[in-house]
Protein backbone atom coordinates (compact mmCIF):
# COMPACT_ATOMS: atom_id res chain seq x y z
CA UNK A 1 0.00 0.00 0.00
CA UNK A 2 1.32 3.42 -0.97
CA UNK A 3 2.18 5.98 1.69
CA UNK A 4 -0.19 8.20 -0.23
CA UNK A 5 -3.11 5.84 0.11
CA UNK A 6 -2.42 4.82 4.03
CA UNK A 7 -2.34 8.63 4.97
CA UNK A 8 -5.29 8.92 2.95
CA UNK A 9 -7.19 5.91 4.89
CA UNK A 10 -5.44 7.93 8.27
CA UNK A 11 -7.05 10.81 7.44
CA UNK A 12 -10.21 9.75 6.92
CA UNK A 13 -10.86 7.80 10.02
CA UNK A 14 -9.42 10.77 11.94
CA UNK A 15 -12.42 12.63 10.08
CA UNK A 16 -14.74 10.10 11.35
CA UNK A 17 -13.31 10.38 14.97
CA UNK A 18 -13.50 14.01 14.75
CA UNK A 19 -17.59 13.85 13.81
CA UNK A 20 -18.38 11.75 16.69
CA UNK A 21 -16.35 13.76 19.00
CA UNK A 22 -18.00 16.85 17.49
CA UNK A 23 -21.82 15.31 17.00
CA UNK A 24 -21.55 14.27 20.83
CA UNK A 25 -20.28 17.41 22.36
CA UNK A 26 -23.36 19.02 20.07
CA UNK A 27 -26.03 16.97 21.49
CA UNK A 28 -24.68 17.26 24.94
CA UNK A 29 -24.55 20.83 24.81
CA UNK A 30 -28.09 21.11 23.48
CA UNK A 31 -28.99 18.40 26.22
CA UNK A 32 -27.38 21.24 28.93
CA UNK A 33 -29.14 24.06 27.37
CA UNK A 34 -32.89 22.19 28.20
CA UNK A 35 -31.82 21.50 31.29
CA UNK A 36 -30.23 25.08 32.61
CA UNK A 37 -33.64 26.56 30.76
CA UNK A 38 -35.83 24.49 32.87
CA UNK A 39 -33.58 25.28 36.09
CA UNK A 40 -33.79 29.22 35.74
CA UNK A 41 -37.55 28.72 35.06
CA UNK A 42 -37.84 26.56 38.49
CA UNK A 43 -35.52 29.06 40.24
CA UNK A 44 -38.06 32.09 38.60
CA UNK A 45 -40.79 30.23 40.44
CA UNK A 46 -38.99 29.08 43.52
CA UNK A 47 -40.21 25.77 42.91
CA UNK A 48 -38.44 22.90 45.26
CA UNK A 49 -37.59 20.45 42.35
CA UNK A 50 -34.23 22.42 42.10
CA UNK A 51 -32.49 19.66 43.33
CA UNK A 52 -33.71 17.17 40.55
CA UNK A 53 -33.24 19.72 38.01
CA UNK A 54 -29.27 20.22 39.46
CA UNK A 55 -28.75 16.22 39.72
CA UNK A 56 -29.28 16.35 35.97
CA UNK A 57 -27.40 18.69 35.10
CA UNK A 58 -24.37 17.35 37.28
CA UNK A 59 -25.18 13.83 35.27
CA UNK A 60 -24.85 15.96 31.71
CA UNK A 61 -21.55 17.81 33.09
CA UNK A 62 -19.86 14.40 34.13
CA UNK A 63 -20.49 13.46 30.16
CA UNK A 64 -19.20 16.51 28.91
CA UNK A 65 -16.26 16.45 30.37
CA UNK A 66 -15.38 12.77 29.54
CA UNK A 67 -16.03 14.36 25.80
CA UNK A 68 -13.70 17.16 26.45
CA UNK A 69 -10.81 14.42 27.83
CA UNK A 70 -11.23 12.57 24.94
CA UNK A 71 -11.06 15.31 22.54
CA UNK A 72 -8.08 16.84 24.63
CA UNK A 73 -6.45 13.51 24.40
CA UNK A 74 -7.11 13.18 20.58
CA UNK A 75 -5.87 16.36 19.15
CA UNK A 76 -2.64 15.51 21.79
CA UNK A 77 -2.42 12.32 19.33
CA UNK A 78 -2.15 14.32 16.25
CA UNK A 79 -0.33 17.45 17.84
CA UNK A 80 -3.33 19.99 16.49
CA UNK A 81 -4.10 22.01 19.47
CA UNK A 82 -7.89 23.01 18.69
CA UNK A 83 -10.48 21.41 15.75
CA UNK A 84 -10.07 24.98 14.06
CA UNK A 85 -6.58 24.01 13.36
CA UNK A 86 -7.07 20.50 12.96
CA UNK A 87 -9.79 21.21 10.02
CA UNK A 88 -8.17 23.34 8.55
CA UNK A 89 -5.10 21.10 7.89
CA UNK A 90 -7.92 18.59 6.18
CA UNK A 91 -8.37 18.43 2.51
CA UNK A 92 -11.94 19.78 1.54
CA UNK A 93 -14.67 17.05 1.62
CA UNK A 94 -17.42 16.57 2.48
CA UNK A 95 -16.57 14.90 5.85
CA UNK A 96 -14.66 18.31 6.48
CA UNK A 97 -17.77 20.58 5.80
CA UNK A 98 -19.72 18.25 8.01
CA UNK A 99 -16.79 18.86 10.81
CA UNK A 100 -16.69 22.05 9.82
CA UNK A 101 -21.09 22.50 10.66
CA UNK A 102 -20.69 20.60 13.42
CA UNK A 103 -18.34 22.83 15.35
CA UNK A 104 -19.70 25.91 14.74
CA UNK A 105 -22.73 24.80 15.92
CA UNK A 106 -20.60 23.74 19.20
CA UNK A 107 -19.23 26.80 19.39
CA UNK A 108 -22.66 28.50 19.16
CA UNK A 109 -24.58 26.23 21.49
CA UNK A 110 -20.77 26.88 23.81
CA UNK A 111 -21.65 30.53 24.02
CA UNK A 112 -25.53 30.07 24.66
CA UNK A 113 -24.80 27.71 27.22
CA UNK A 114 -22.38 30.08 28.94
CA UNK A 115 -25.27 32.47 29.09
CA UNK A 116 -27.45 30.35 30.46
CA UNK A 117 -25.13 29.90 33.21
CA UNK A 118 -24.81 32.87 34.04
CA UNK A 119 -28.20 33.68 34.43
CA UNK A 120 -29.09 31.10 36.84
CA UNK A 121 -26.05 32.00 38.51
CA UNK A 122 -27.68 35.57 39.23
CA UNK A 123 -30.75 34.14 39.51
CA UNK A 124 -29.24 32.27 42.54
CA UNK A 125 -27.20 35.26 43.74
CA UNK A 126 -30.81 37.03 43.89
CA UNK A 127 -32.58 33.94 45.88
CA UNK A 128 -29.20 33.88 48.38
CA UNK A 129 -29.23 37.80 49.13
CA UNK A 130 -33.21 37.35 49.80
CA UNK A 131 -32.95 34.73 52.22
CA UNK A 132 -30.05 36.22 53.97
CA UNK A 133 -32.25 39.05 54.11
CA UNK A 134 -35.17 37.38 55.63
CA UNK A 135 -32.91 35.26 58.22
CA UNK A 136 -31.37 38.33 59.39
CA UNK A 137 -34.88 39.85 59.94
CA UNK A 138 -35.84 36.96 62.21
CA UNK A 139 -33.02 37.22 64.16
CA UNK A 140 -33.03 40.54 64.86
CA UNK A 141 -29.65 41.46 63.18
CA UNK A 142 -29.07 45.41 61.80
CA UNK A 143 -29.47 44.77 58.14
CA UNK A 144 -27.43 46.95 54.99
CA UNK A 145 -28.86 45.89 52.40
CA UNK A 146 -31.61 46.73 50.32
CA UNK A 147 -30.90 50.95 50.25
CA UNK A 148 -30.95 51.20 54.34
CA UNK A 149 -29.27 54.55 54.18
CA UNK A 150 -26.27 54.82 57.13
CA UNK A 151 -27.36 56.29 60.33
CA UNK A 152 -26.41 59.90 61.34
CA UNK A 153 -25.17 60.62 65.05
CA UNK A 154 -28.11 61.07 67.23
CA UNK A 155 -30.19 58.57 65.74
CA UNK A 156 -31.43 55.54 67.15
CA UNK A 157 -30.81 51.59 65.69
CA UNK A 158 -34.29 50.45 64.95
CA UNK A 159 -34.96 47.18 63.53
CA UNK A 160 -37.21 46.93 60.80
CA UNK A 161 -39.42 44.09 62.71
CA UNK A 162 -38.88 43.84 66.51
CA UNK A 163 -39.46 40.48 67.75
CA UNK A 164 -40.89 40.50 71.61
CA UNK A 165 -41.48 37.80 73.85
Amino acid sequence: MSLIRKNLILMLENMEDIIKLLREQTILCRRSMELFENLIERLKENSPDIIESVQKIEKITVDLNRNSIETQKFLQTNNFKNFSELLAAQEKNIQRNVAESLLNQSKNLQEKLRNLVEAASKLTEKGESFVNFNLNLMSKTQVDTYGADKLSEGQSNRRIVEFRC
